[in-house]
C-alpha cells in the first residue's frame, strides 16, 4: 500500500497551527508527524485521528515525532490542553472528542492494569519472610514500561474501544456527553467550496498554512493598514502574500513582489503588466515598493 502525505490545519482559541503527517497507511506502521503553533504550547497534546488514534506530547512551537499511526482515508486532528482546543482535518468536533476520550479511557485501564503488575511484581519480590527481606536478589525495581502500555493501547480497533464505551458506566459516558457539549462549532466547516461568493473561506486553509510557515513582512505591516503579509522566499528572490480586512472581515487577498532599489526605472515585470497595482513604501532602505495583485476576497476577481 502506498504511503501518503497529509497537510492539516489547525484553528481554535484564537491561535493556528498546521500539522503534517507522512508515511501514513491504512496498514499498522509509523507515521512521521511534525506541529508547528504561532504559539508555544504548555503541557499539550495533539491527537491523529484515523483507523487508530495517535498522540504526540507538544512542548515547543515546532516539535516533530514518529507514532503508531495508521488511516485508510481521511484523518482528524485535535489538540488539547489545560486552556486552549483546536481541530483540523476531517470529521465532526464532537465525533473527534468522543473518539479521544474513549481512547483516553482505554489508556488510562491500561496503564492501571500495568501498576497493578507491578504491585504484584514487587509484592513477590519483597516478601514478609524475615522482616521484610528481599527474597529475590534479581529484582531491581523497574516498573513496566509506560510506552508499552500507551503502544498497546493505540493498537486496539476502534471497533472494540467503541464496544467497551458502550458498556462503559454511565458516569464515564457522561463524561463523553460533557466533551462532545464543549466542541465548538464553526459553521463554515474545514474545508468550504466555492460557491460564487466566498472565494476566500473556499481558499482559507491553504492561506491559514502560509500565515503559520512563514514570516511576516514587516514593511507592508507598517505601511498598509488594517492588514497582515507574509515573505515566502523563492529561488529567484522571494514574493508577499498578504490579507486586507474591512474591520474584521476579509476584503481582499494579495500577492506581490518587491522593486528592489536602484537606478533603473520602477516598472512592473512582465508577467504581472496590467494586473498590478504599484506600492511604494518609505520605511525601507533596500526596497522601493511592491508591485501587487488585488483579489476580491468574496469573488476572486483581480480588482485593479
Amino acid at each position: 500500500m502506498v504511503a501518503r502525505k497529509e497537510i492539516i490545519i489547525l484553528n481554535g482559541g484564537g491561535h493556528k497551527g498546521i500539522v503534517k503527517v507522512s508515511g501514513v497507511t491504512g496498514k499498522d506502521g509509523a507515521a512521521k508527524v511534525s506541529c508547528s503553533l504561532d504559539f508555544r504550547p504548555n503541557g499539550a497534546k495533539l491527537y491523529l485521528i484515523g483507523d487508530n488514534i495517535a498522540q504526540m506530547a507538544l512542548n515547543n512551537t515546532n516539535c516533530e515525532a514518529e507514532v503508531a499511526f495508521s488511516a485508510k482515508s481521511e484523518i482528524g486532528c485535535v489538540l488539547r490542553s489545560s486552556s486552549i482546543t483546536m481541530f483540523g482535518g476531517s470529521g465532526s468536533k464532537s465525533e473527534m472528542l468522543k473518539r479521544i476520550d474513549t481512547y483516553q479511557h482505554e489508556l488510562n485501564l491500561s496503564e492501571s492494569d500495568a501498576q497493578g503488575g507491578s504491585k504484584a511484581q514487587k509484592s513477590r519480590a519483597y516478601g514478609s519472610a524475615g522482616g521484610g527481606e528481599n527474597v529475590h536478589g534479581d529484582y531491581n525495581g523497574e516498573r513496566p514500561s509506560e510506552n508499552k502500555s500507551v503502544k498497546t493501547a493505540e493498537a486496539k480497533p476502534a471497533n472494540e474501544a467503541a464496544a467497551e464505551v458502550k458498556d462503559a458506566p454511565q458516569r464515564e459516558g457522561r463524561a463523553y456527553v460533557d466533551a462532545s457539549a464543549r466542541a465548538d462549532v464553526n459553521p463554515l466547516g474545514e474545508w468550504t467550496k466555492y460557491d460564487g461568493n466566498n472565494f476566500y473561506y473556499a481558499v482559507k486553509p491553504q492561506i491559514d498554512e502560509m500565515f503559520v510557515c512563514y514570516p511576516e513582512e514587516e514593511i507592508l505591516v507598517s505601511t498598509v493598514p488594517n492588514s497582515k503579509w507574509v515573505r515566502v522566499d523563492a529561488e529567484d528572490g522571494y514574493y508577499v502574500v498578504g490579507l486586507l480586512y474591512d474591520e474584521d472581515e476579509p476584503s481582499f487577498i494579495c500577492y506581490g513582489v518587491p522593486q528592489i532599489k536602484s537606478d533603473a526605472p520602477v516598472k512592473a515585470p512582465p508577467e504581472l503588466q496590467n494586473m498590478c497595482v504599484w506600492l511604494p513604501v518609505n520605511v525601507s532602505e533596500s526596497v522601493s515598493g511592491y508591485w501587487i495583485i488585488y483579489q476580491s476576497a468574496k469573488t476572486g476577481e483581480i480588482i485593479k
